[in-house]
């Protein structure tokens, strides 16, 4: 692909709504960090990735992630403007994200305004096998009963092969930049499983430095988390 049209596509911002994990009072992680270990990745994989939509048009992907953000005292001020204007909402769920905080809770607060807004359908990454069920047994999350989450086991990924952490994370990228392409909607449980990544050129494309950068990662290891 050539630097000029890389320079001309459009954007699609997408945000990342996940539970930043806890810290103990010396500010060491308690428990798992998965979810900022998958929204750091996430942020890797798709940052100025091309998506080509289904009328032919080239965007570029700018990800939003809070832990980028400078801390504001009118956060919520920025927090609707910012998902009201992201192409696709990627939810990261796991058991500490079903339970509403008690105080301020903002990742909360953008479940509530997505599901208040049922033109927009989210992503959902689900880190464990119960969280998903979890959350749209809630009454005001019952809603989303029809969207399939995909699996994103990134703790126990790690204990599998080389080989079989590529798969996994090559599939899952594949099937978010799907979803992306079709306006966040719900990718079927056949396609799921059928569809092995970027295969498919006319649907993603890296500039040739993004390649190279991709490759030499690889060689050197799976992915910086793992």
């Amino acid at each position: 692909m050539t630097g000029g049209r890389f320079a001309q596509a459009n954007i699609w911002q997408i945000f990342i709504s996940y539970r930043r994990p806890q810290r103990d009072e010396t500010g060491a992680f308690v428990g798992s960090k998965a979810t900022l270990e998958v929204a750091r990745w996430l942020k890797g994989e798709l940052e100025n990735r091309e998506i080509e939509s289904n009328t032919g048009q080239v965007f570029m992907l700018r990800v939003f992630v809070d832990e980028d953000e400078p801390s504001h005292s009118n956060w919520r001020d920025k927090l609707i403007p910012t998902l009201e204007h992201s192409r696709a909402i990627i939810v990261l769920l796991d058991r500490a994200a079903v339970k509403r905080k008690e105080g301020n809770d903002y990742l909360h607060e953008e479940l509530e305004w997505l599901v208040s807004n049922p033109k927009r359908t989210p992503i959902l990454l689900q880190l464990d096998t119960v969280s998903r069920n979890a959350l749209i047994a809630q009454p005001k999350f019952s809603k989303w009963e029809h969207v399939h989450a995909l699996p994103c086991f990134w703790d126990a990924w790690k204990n599998e092969s080389r080989d079989e952490q590529t798969a996994n994370l090559k599939r899952l990228i594949g099937q978010i930049c799907e979803s992306i392409r079709n306006l966040g909607s719900l990718i079927t449980l056949k396609k799921s499983k059928t569809y092995v990544g970027l295969s498919k050129v006319k649907q993603t494309r890296e500039n040739p430095r993004q390649e190279q950068e991709r490759r030499r990662r690889a060689e050197h290891s799976l992915r910086p988390f793992f």
